[in-house]
């Protein structure tokens, strides 16, 4: 959990002692995020010149590793990070340039190599954000930002994360939530 400025854990168990601080760097900590397995956590740390660092640290302290920079940090608290469910990518907004609409990127654990997702348009969206994967991997669900309305996407893929089809609109929040079309029919409702 984020508290303040640095990144702290509780666990269920503990009993004595309360939180234990992860982080100690004085910037900005936020969106932590647990892998599958449990072997780390990922978070976003504000950098100098509006941008912020991705880094991975132990979930019962050590230290921590920086994994990708992104430009896209004008509001750290607002980026999260989503694990694929094999816990070799995440999922995180950034943008090409300062001022250009945010698109969502994979991370490579492994490398810290970035692959462009989406690409929102320039004139009408502010962008994409707020990723999340689908329990098999198959599915990755963000919402996009408009001018007009805020509309919830999902966009079918094949294992390797190269685009498989078009990402499927859900309507917008004044309708009723019905399921999204794709593979397998996704079975969450937005």
């Amino acid at each position: 959990m984020a508290e303040g400025r640095q990144l702290r854990h509780l666990r269920a168990d503990d009993r004595l002692g309360g939180p234990l601080r992860l982080t100690s760097d004085p910037a900005p900590d936020s969106a932590p995020e647990f892998s599958p397995g449990g072997r780390h956590i990922a978070f976003v740390r504000a950098l100098p010149e509006a941008k912020c660092g991705i880094f991975l640290v132990p979930p019962l302290g050590g230290p921590e590793r920086r994994v990708a920079e992104i430009a896209l940090c004008q509001y750290p608290q607002t980026i999260s990070v989503s694990w694929s469910p094999d816990g070799r990518w995440l999922a995180v907004p950034d943008s090409d340039a300062p001022g250009k609409a945010a698109a969502l990127f994979l991370v490579s654990m492994e490398s810290g190599e970035k692959r462009r997702l989406t690409a929102p348009r320039v004139l009408t969206d502010f962008g994409d954000l707020s990723a999340a994967f689908s329990p098999d991997g198959r599915t990755l669900a963000f919402t996009r930002y408009t001018v007009a309305i805020v509309t919830s996407i999902c966009w079918p893929s094949t294992r390797s994360w190269l685009h498989k089809g078009n990402p499927h609109a859900s309507p917008p929040r004044t309708r009723r939530p019905r399921d999204l079309p794709g593979p397998g029919r996704a079975r969450n409702r937005f």
